[in-house]
């Protein structure tokens, strides 16, 4: 998928699910959101983006992972901005040993596979 940005990738999701701005709103509507058009166009069109809610259950529309929403022109996550922010607040001691813990936590997921 081409282009780098929320509003980019939400239209090129939309679209290769076949549906319009309408159907995506009634979709939406019909989970429990009460989105209007316009507030959706404004996501695709950049001048908006939508509440955590409304992207959880837009990823969960489209079929894909939420990750693929949260993503910045860099490819970063909000969380991963967010624990590089605290990193750099740490001594290079308090880094090593977070960096450890994270690994240690990435293994054990991977081994209760």
């Amino acid at each position: 998928m081409s282009g780098d940005d929320f509003p980019t990738r939400l239209r090129q999701l939309r679209e290769a699910h076949g549906m319009n701005q309408t159907d995506v709103v009634r979709a939406m509507n019909a989970m429990g959101f009460h989105l209007t058009r316009s507030s959706y166009s404004a996501w695709e069109t950049g001048r908006a983006k939508p509440k955590r809610d409304n992207a959880v259950a837009l990823a969960d529309l489209l079929g894909v992972s939420i990750d693929l929403f949260l993503l910045d022109e860099e490819g970063e996550s909000e969380q991963v901005r967010l624990v590089r922010g605290y990193m750099t607040k740490l001594s290079p001691e308090d880094q090593t040993t977070v960096e450890a813990m994270v690994r240690s936590l990435f293994e054990r997921k991977i081994k209760n596979k």
